[in-house]
């Protein structure tokens, strides 16, 4: 359950602040303290995440109907 939403958030994050912004910030992040590098290598893109991030207006839109049914 952890893997799926520490996913979407990186999906969401990336989608939202755009690939150079959120790829900047995780090169902060791997310059700054022990637990600030453990953090960037945990947000660093992956390939679901990239996946998610290309067909998030799509996931966005199916999210939006679920609610909306339930």
């Amino acid at each position: 359950m952890a893997y799926v939403i520490a996913v979407a958030v990186k999906a969401y994050l990336i989608w939202f602040l755009g690939v150079e912004v959120y790829s900047a910030e995780v090169i902060a992040l791997l310059n700054g303290t022990g637990f600030q590098q453990a953090a960037a290598y945990v947000l660093m893109p992956d390939q679901v995440t990239m996946w998610m991030v290309g067909n998030y207006d799509w996931l966005a839109a199916q999210i939006i109907a679920w609610q909306s049914a339930a």
